[in-house]
C-alpha cells in the first residue's frame, strides 16, 4: 500500500499555516518571502526512492558477481581434488556413459548405487525424507559426514567420502599419522576392568545428572559391548570412556580405595589431580589416533564436550576446543536433523515438531514421545503433565542465556532503551516464567533437586527483569512518559521481592540445606600459606566430613610461646560474636574475641579471605559469592600455651534489617599458630600484620 503524503509544503507544515498547494513555490511562501526554501514532501521522496532503488540494484549486482566468483573458485578446487584421486574411486554417471555402458538399468537415484546402510536421507519435520536437506553418510569405520543436497547426487564425491580419510602425513599438521598411538597401547592405559566399571558407575551417578550430555542407556549398552570385546571398540568411544574416568576420579573421597589402587602420588589430592590429568591426556590421544580433525562421529563430539568441561574444572584453557567442537558437530549434521542422531543433549537441543504444528519441548525422555495422531489440545494437555527431566534445567538456562544476551545488547546500546523493545523483551521474560511454572510448580512429588532448580531459574529470570527495567529508574525528567517510569519501578520491585522470597525459602527449608556447598575446585591446596601463616586445608571428599562444627572442644597444642592463633571459619545462617579461650602451663587462662561471619549472604556484604565465585545448590551453580574467613586470636606470648578451647555457638544475629536472632553454627576448616621468637621471648615484642594505606589525605601533603 502506498503511503499518503502531505499536500502542504514543508514550510507551511512547520508553521502550521494554510498552504494553497498550487505549486512550487506555493502562494503562501511567495507572499511571505520563503520561495527559495519551499518544497513538497511528495516531490522529494520519490526522487530519493529512485536513488535508493538504483543503489540497491547496484549493490545486488555486485553481490551476485562476488557469489559467482566464489562459486567458480569452489568448482575449480573440487575438480582439482577429484582429478587427483586414484582410479579406484567410484565412477560417475558421466564416465559410465562415456565408456559405452548402457544406462537403461541405471537406478533413478545415484544414492541407491551405494550401500543403503551407509546412507541416511535427512527427514523434515513431518518425518518424510527430504532430499533437499542433504545426506548423512556413515563410513565402514563408523565415522559420519553430512553431505549437503547440492552434491548428494555426485557419486564420485560420495565415493570419496566413503573412503578412509588419511591426514596429510607429509606435513604432519597438526598430528603426524606415524606418531599416532596404537589401539592396543591405548587399551593398556585403562585401569583394570573392576576399577574401570566402578569409576564408570560413579560417573553415571554423579556427573550424568549434573551435566547431561550422554544418553545413559545408550552409553551403558555400548560400554557393555566394549567390556565384552574392547579391541572392536572405536577410538572415539574409547576416548569417551577415558574422559568419563577422568571426571569420575574427581568425585572420589580421599579415603576411597581406588585412589590407592590406581594412584602413585604421596597424597589423595595429588592422586586425584594426577589420575584426572592422565585420563584427560589419554582421551586426547584417542581422538588424535582417530584423526578427529578429519573424521568424526557423535562419540567424537560427546568426548570433546566432556573434555572441555573437565579442562574448565581443572582451570585449563579450552577456548580452542570450543570452536573445533562446534564445527565438528556441524560436520556430522547436528545442525540439520537432530532426531536422526542418538538421543543425547546435542541431539535434543533443537525441538522437533509433531504433525508439523505443535512444538514439543526438547527434554522429553524416550518414553515421553507422543503418538502422531494427537491434536493440539491433547498434546498441550499431555505436556502440562510432564515432569521435568535431567535436561530441563540446562535447556531453560540456555534459553535464559540467549535472552540475557539480547537484554545486555539493548541496555548497553543506549542510556534509555526504546519502550517497544523493552516491552518485547519483557514479554519474552514472562513467557519463560510461565514455561518454568508449567514445568516445575504445583508438583510436590518432584525430587528435591528439581525443586531447588525451580528456585534458581526463577531467581535468574527475575534478575533479567531487574536488568531490563533498571535503566528507567531515576531518570524521570528524561523519559517522555511518567507511566513508563512507574511501570519500571513496579516491575523492579516485584522482581527484587521475588528474589528475596526465593532466597528465604532456600535458606529456611531444611530439606534444601544439604544442597548448599562450596565449589571444591576453588578450595586452596592441601598445604598453602595465607597472610604469612602456613595452613593444612582439608580437601574435598565425596563422603565424610572435611571440617568440624565448633561446640566447645578443647584442643591440646604443642607446648610453647605463641603470638596468636589463626582459624579458618565460616558461620551458617547468621553472624555471631564469641571468644576463643587459651590455657597456659601455669594454669592461667585468657580469652580473645572472635567475630564469626556468614559463609554466604545476599546481598553480598562480607568479603572473605577465601572467596568462591559461586556455590552449589543441589549440583547446580548459584552465582553468588561464598566465603571462608580467617580469624586471629591473640594469646600471651610470655607464657607457654598448652591448649585452646573452641567457642560453643548456637545462636547469632541476622544480617537483614532489624538483625533478629537466629540459630547458627560455626564451621572450622583449619587451625594454625604464630610462634614467638625464642631469642626475644623474655622481653616485649612487636609484630605488624595487615599493614596498608589509610584512605585519608595528610594535611598539606600529597600523600595518604
Amino acid at each position: 500500500m502506498t503511503r499518503r503524503l502531505p499536500i502542504s509544503c514543508e514550510n507551511c507544515r512547520q508553521r502550521k499555516i494554510r498552504c494553497t498547494g498550487s505549486g512550487v513555490p506555493c502562494d503562501t511562501c511567495r507572499r511571505r518571502g520563503f520561495t527559495s526554501s519551499c518544497h513538497f514532501k511528495r516531490d522529494v521522496e520519490p526522487f530519493y526512492a529512485d536513488i535508493q532503488s538504483n543503489a540497491s540494484q547496484e549493490t545486488l549486482l555486485q553481490r551476485i558477481s562476488a557469489l559467482e566468483r566464489l562459486l567458480q573458485q569452489n568448482i575449480d578446487l573440487t575438480s582439482a581434488s577429484i582429478n587427483s584421486q586414484q582410479s579406484h574411486t567410484l565412477r560417475s554417471p558421466v564416465s559410465d556413459a562415456e565408456s559405452g555402458i548402457s544406462t537403461d538399468n541405471r537406478p533413478v537415484s545415484c544414492l541407491s548405487a551405494l550401500t543403503s546402510d551407509y546412507v541416511t536421507p535427512l527427514r523434515n519435520a513431518a518425518g518424510i525424507p527430504d532430499h533437499g536437506l542433504g545426506t548423512l553418510i556413515t563410513s565402514a569405520t563408523g565415522h559420519v559426514r553430512y553431505i549437503p543436497s547440492n552434491i548428494s547426487c555426485d557419486s564420485t564425491l560420495l565415493g570419496l567420502f566413503h573412503e578412509p580419510i588419511q591426514p596429510p602425513a607429509v606435513s604432519g599438521f597438526p598430528f603426524s599419522f606415524h606418531s599416532t598411538t596404537a589401539h592396543q597401547s591405548l587399551l593398556d592405559m585403562l585401569p583394570p576392568s573392576r576399577q574401570c566399571g566402578e569409576l564408570i558407575s560413579i560417573f553415571l551417578d554423579v556427573f550424568s545428572p549434573l551435566f547431561h550430555i550422554l544418553h545413559d542407556p545408550t552409553f551403558q549398552s555400548t560400554y557393555t559391548a566394549f567390556q565384552n570385546d574392547p579391541k572392536s571398540s572405536s577410538l572415539a568411544f574409547l576416548g569417551l570412556v577415558f574422559i568419563a574416568l577422568g571426571l569420575a576420579v574427581t568425585a572420589l573421597d580421599k579415603s576411597h580405595h581406588l585412589l590407592s589402587d590406581l594412584g602413585r602420588e604421596s597424597s589423595p589430592a595429588a592422586n586425584i589431580r594426577s589420575l584426572a590429568a592422565r585420563y584427560r591426556s589419554a582421551a586426547m590421544k584417542c581422538l588424535a589416533a582417530d584423526n578427529f580433525l578429519w573424521q568424526h562421529n557423535l562419540h567424537t563430539v560427546q568426548c570433546l564436550v566432556l573434555l572441555i568441561y573437565a579442562i574448565n574444572h581443572a582451570h585449563g584453557p579450552a577456548w580452542a576446543l570450543l570452536g573445533t567442537t562446534l564445527n565438528i558437530a556441524v560436520a556430522i549434521g547436528c545442525h540439520v536433523d537432530p532426531e536422526t542422531l542418538d538421543n543425547t543433549c546435542l541431539g535434543n537441543l533443537t525441538p522437533f515438531r509433531l504433525d508439523n504444528k505443535v512444538r514439543l519441548p526438547a527434554d522429553l525422555d524416550d518414553e515421553d514421545i507422543l503418538p502422531m495422531s494427537l491434536g493440539n489440545e491433547e498434546v498441550n494437555a499431555e505436556l502440562n503433565k510432564q515432569n521435568p527431566t535431567k535436561m530441563s534445567y540446562i535447556l531453560f538456562k540456555f534459553r535464559l542465556y540467549r535472552l540475557a544476551t539480547d537484554i545486555c545488547h539493548l541496555v548497553s546500546a543506549t542510556r534509555i532503551p526504546d519502550q517497544m523493545q523493552v516491552q518485547a523483551l519483557n514479554d519474552r521474560i514472562m513467557l519463560e516464567r510461565n514455561a518454568q511454572k508449567d514445568r516445575f510448580h504445583g508438583k510436590p512429588e518432584l525430587p528435591i533437586y528439581h525443586q531447588a532448580h525451580s528456585y534458581i531459574l526463577d531467581n535468574y529470570t527475575n534478575h533479567l527483569s531487574l536488568l531490563l527495567h533498571r535503566p528507567c529508574l531515576g531518570v524521570e525528567g528524561q523519559i517522555e512518559s511518567i507511566a513508563r517510569v512507574q511501570i519500571g519501578y513496579e516491575r523492579c520491585e516485584q522482581a527484587a521481592l521475588a528474589i528475596l522470597s526465593n532466597f528465604e525459602t532456600l535458606h529456611s527449608r531444611p530439606e534444601l540445606q544439604p544442597y548448599y556447598c562450596y565449589a571444591a575446585e576453588f578450595m586452596p591446596l592441601e598445604e598453602f600459606m595465607y597472610s604469612g601463616y602456613n595452613y593444612q586445608f582439608p580437601q574435598y571428599t565425596a563422603a565424610g566430613n572435611n571440617n568440624i562444627i565448633s561446640h566447645g572442644q578443647e584442643v591440646q597444642v604443642p607446648r610453647g610461646k605463641y603470638f596468636s592463633v589463626q582459624l579458618l571459619t565460616a558461620i551458617e545462617d547468621a553472624i555471631a560474636s564469641t571468644t576463643l579461650n587459651a590455657t597456659y602451663a601455669d594454669g592461667s587462662t585468657s580469652f580473645s574475641g572472635i567475630l564469626g561471619e556468614q559463609w554466604h549472604v545476599w546481598p553480598y556484604t562480607f568479603a572473605g579471605d577465601i572467596v568462591f565465585p559461586y556455590l552449589f545448590n543441589d549440583n547446580a551453580m548459584d552465582y553468588n559469592y561464598s566465603n571462608i574467613f580467617q580469624t586471629i586470636s591473640w594469646v600471651d606470648s610470655e607464657k607457654d600455651l598448652v591448649s585452646i578451647t573452641f567457642p560453643d555457638i548456637s545462636s547469632g544475629s541476622l544480617t537483614s534489617p532489624g538483625g533478629g536472632a537466629a540459630g547458627t553454627r560455626m564451621h572450622i576448616f583449619a587451625l594454625t599458630f604464630s610462634p614467638a621468637s625464642p631469642v626475644a621471648a623474655s622481653r616485649p615484642q612487636l609484630k605488624v600484620q595487615y599493614a596498608h594505606l589509610m584512605q585519608k589525605w595528610l594535611d598539606s601533603t600529597d600523600k595518604a
